[in-house]
């Protein structure tokens, strides 16, 4: 009615009000900060009192909407974390969270019809974020929640209440007269004691009792004639399922004997229930220490959650199967075709729903979540079996093609990177690339064009694949012709208006061709450093200009005398080079490279550096012949730079598994005494952000980054470190010593004029690592064969 929606519009500009405005230091100096401390002065106080009145109105079974009710809670629960306001409530709050709070945490006669006549609605109001926001059991449990975390009088005598209820429920239970009334009231107990355990799990004396409350208060309920009790046992045990037992964590017969009673509602009799055991199933997985023990359990799991998948829509049911996967990732393979081909048919499902639309969007909002948790659980699939050989992949691919060949197109503009993951793990592990995974490749290109210029990134990922995989192929096929979309999609890019961050990937397509494809390709070497040059020219960012020189320095490597020749039929020889060079010697005033950060960088610009000291003589242009000491001395520089930032990630991964040893061992040895007032132990904080500003200070090192001078360092932190190229099986060191020497050997003259002014220390130290890179390799393939 009119009157309720004033109603609620007052309530929600109070709250937001109360919200925003009710502690000024919070607020911005100026006219918010005024306004703050004339609304604290004037306002804040009478508006609550007239929220308090309501509640008593509640109290005493005064009718509010479920909207209004839930704004008003709201309201008051922003009081409890200002001072002023929690002094003005004084004595009452005990009062407000058992006569207010609690009666609406309980299981109502609404509850009950919605649950008797259509579970369906009720598991999706229960699953809902947009329901918990305007719920007020939601807002209910939160204002408990608030007021008990924020004050611990208040936790233990609420605390104590609850466990009074749980009692006198499990004891009328043992006599068999436990009502649906004490049934609704310990409903709304299991409730505020699984909102309260994150305080609860940190807090003495109640942490080391948590245990026992679910062995005697909750495991009673599994067994409970009301159905909406067993759900809600089975979800306080999966908030709990990581607390220390009697018998142990993780494992035990505790742990077992309660995840037993979880895994025995999969087969129960009513839908909310089971939905709620799969949830809490997902919680046991995840803090499971004894795998070995839930192994046989896993084809009864996985049937329950495809089970209900079949039923409803809830992406929490994809997410639990996620976490199985994950958990299981060895033995996941027996399943691992059904369980894909059970996701496409889900994804399917849920997208359809998505489609339909309607005057009520939540069911299809939920239906679209739940797609992209299908998605995700694939890849997470996708990703569990990729040790286990090639051979499932294709069984794979032949489920998921149909939803690729749908989504790689505007039709899946809104989950196109999860659908390009996909794509990447099946062209990374797969046997080979099929001709089916082929047909995707101009799909690809179309929507590169169409709007996906912000997926480069994602798109060169199975493109590397495709190209460094299946290169006779992609070289020889002419209908499509793979070359020319490389090209054009390339100039697209380059060419166009777009942001620099956002083309870079592009420049990185050329480089995977030249590196993949070293031969064959001789009729793009020009066309490709004509667009990086025209690029180049006008790019203003690091990133992107580091990008564009490497595909030149790509091409050198790959053909110098062709890249020569593009470069001086461009006329940008001198240019370039002394742009290049002037790159390789910029410094920041750490003394480190101001350019080509990146492992990978350093070694292509080094490479294509070498090819010009190997070039010969007649094939050289007189203003690259009369620099070679240049050349020579951004070799030396590159590799030195290369030399350290390798130490420097060897060291870190090295430190990243000592400190996962010694978290280990601190966690064994912990003692509870220490945790402070807060529920934090103030030394393992200290020692936490130490350990962070370390991490921190590591990962700029390997990015090349120092304090004040990160420009462009929110482009620098990507994967491409991890992923394999064509380029992997070349150390450059060995190819630097090898390449000097040989040029002392056959032409000393100018073997002279390329070391000269070179710093003869930094020289030696390269052919020394040089030799030591020779004998671990040499090692290492006597160790394989």
């Amino acid at each position: 009615s009119p009157w309720w929606k004033s109603r609620k519009w007052i309530f929600h500009i109070t709250y937001r009000l109360y919200s925003r405005y009710g502690v000024p230091k919070h607020c911005k100096a100026g006219a918010d900060r005024q306004f703050s401390e004339a609304f604290n002065r004037e306002y804040a106080t009478r508006f609550l009192d007239a929220h308090l009145a309501i509640l008593a109105g509640l109290a005493g079974g005064l009718y509010m909407s479920p909207r209004c009710t839930n704004l008003v809670i709201q309201y008051v629960s922003v009081a409890t974390n200002i001072k002023a306001a929690y002094k003005h409530v004084g004595a009452h709050w005990d009062d407000i969270l058992m006569r207010v709070a609690f009666p609406l945490m309980c299981f109502s006669g609404e509850d009950a019809e919605l649950w008797a006549e259509d579970p369906h609605e009720y598991i999706r109001k229960g699953y809902d974020i947009l329901e918990d926001m305007y719920s007020p059991k939601t807002a209910a449990a939160n204002l408990a929640h608030d007021l008990c975390a924020a004050r611990k009088e208040h936790l233990a005598k609420f605390m104590a209440a609850m466990s009074a209820i749980m009692t006198e429920y499990v004891a009328a239970e043992a006599a068999g007269c436990a009502d649906p009334a004490k049934a609704a009231r310990m409903d709304g107990a299991l409730l505020a004691v699984g909102v309260m355990s994150d305080k609860l799990k940190e807090t003495a004396p109640y942490k080391s009792q948590l245990g026992s409350l679910l062995l005697n208060l909750v495991v009673p309920c599994f067994g409970s004639r009301y159905g909406h009790l067993r759900a809600k046992a089975a979800w306080v045990a999966g908030m709990y399922c990581d607390v220390e037992f009697p018998d142990g964590q993780g494992a035990g017969p505790s742990y077992q004997a309660i995840f037993s009673k979880v895994v025995g509602l999969l087969g129960d009799g009513e839908l909310p229930v089971r939905v709620d055991a799969v949830v809490a199933l997902r919680q046991f997985a995840e803090h499971a220490e004894d795998v070995e023990g839930l192994k046989p359990l896993l084809p009864t799991l996985l049937g329950a959650i495809f089970s209900l998948m079949g039923e409803l829509d809830a992406e929490d049911l994809v997410f639990s199967l996620e976490a199985l996967v994950d958990k299981f990732r060895e033995d996941i393979a027996p399943y691992a075709a059904q369980m894909c081909g059970q996701l496409a048919a889900a994804f399917a499902r849920y997208s359809a729903a998505d489609d339909e639309g309607g005057e009520d969007g939540d069911d299809d909002d939920m239906a679209g979540i739940a797609a992209y948790g299908c998605l995700r659980a694939i890849n997470t699939l996708l990703e569990s079996v990729a040790g286990l050989g090639p051979q499932l992949y294709p069984v794979l691919e032949e489920q998921l093609y149909p939803m690729m060949h749908k989504l790689i197109s505007s039709e899946g503009q809104d989950v196109i990177e999860e659908v390009l993951e996909m794509l990447a793990y099946l062209t990374f592990y797969g046997p080979g690339i099929s001709p089916r995974l082929w047909s995707l490749w101009p799909q690809m290109h179309n929507m590169l064009v169409e709007f996906g210029i912000d997926y480069w990134e994602n798109l060169l990922v199975p493109m590397d694949n495709m190209i460094s995989r299946d290169t006779a192929r992609f070289v020889g096929s002419r209908d499509p012709d793979y070359l020319a979309s490389v090209y054009q999609m390339v100039a697209h890019s380059l060419n166009g208006d777009f942001g620099e961050r956002e083309v870079v990937s592009a420049a990185r397509l050329m480089e995977v061709v030249l590196q993949a494809c070293r031969g064959q390709v001789d009729s793009w070497v020009a066309p490709y450093i004509q667009l990086a040059l025209a690029r180049l020219a006008r790019a203003e960012r690091r990133v992107l200009r580091d990008a564009l020189v490497c595909v030149v320095a790509n091409a050198l490597h790959y053909n110098p005398t062709l890249a020569l020749s593009a470069l001086a039929a461009a006329g940008a020889l001198p240019t370039f080079f002394a742009g290049w060079l002037g790159m390789v010697q910029a410094a920041k005033p750490s003394g480190k490279l101001q350019h080509f950060r990146r492992m990978h960088d350093k070694k292509v610009c080094a490479l294509g550096l070498l090819s010009l000291l190997a070039c010969p003589a007649e094939a050289l242009p007189a203003e690259v012949a009369a620099s070679l000491h240049l050349v020579t001395g951004g070799v030396v520089r590159l590799l030195g730079a290369l030399k350290e930032q390798k130490a420097a990630a060897d060291a870190a991964a090295e430190e990243e598994d000592d400190e996962e040893d010694e978290d280990e061992e601190v966690a064994e040895e912990g003692d509870a005494d220490e945790w402070g007032e807060d529920g934090k132990d103030e030394e393992d904080e200290a020692g936490e952000e130490e350990y962070v500003a370390r991490l921190k200070k590591q990962a700029k090192e390997l990015l090349g980054l120092e304090d004040g001078d990160d420009d462009d360092s929110d482009d620098e932190w990507t994967d491409d470190e991890e992923v394999s190229s064509a380029l992997d099986a070349v150390d450059p060191w060995v190819l630097a010593a090898d390449t000097l020497s040989a040029l002392h050997a056959t032409q000393p003259a100018r073997a002279q004029a390329a070391v000269a002014g070179v710093d003869p220390a930094a020289l030696q130290a390269l052919m020394a690592f040089a030799e030591q890179q020779r004998a671990a390799s040499a090692a290492a393939a006597n160790g394989k064969s």
